[in-house]
């Protein structure tokens, strides 16, 4: 993970049947990192590691 300081916007949370639908933004204050970069840092994380970081986003 990257130092500093880290801001996330969640847009959108879209739960059905078919599963969850994540509308978000990363972005690292204290450096710039591509759009790409950042998707493959977290599409690295398993279920559990989504699960910790998506929690980890509403409570600090």
């Amino acid at each position: 993970m990257h130092g500093g300081r880290i801001h996330i916007r969640i847009y959108a949370i879209d739960i059905n049947d078919d599963g969850i639908t994540v509308i978000w933004q990363l972005r690292a204050g204290h450096k710039r990192i591509s759009k790409d970069s950042a998707i493959k840092w977290v599409v690295k994380f398993n279920d559990e590691e989504f699960t910790n970081f998506f929690i980890l986003l509403h409570v600090g």
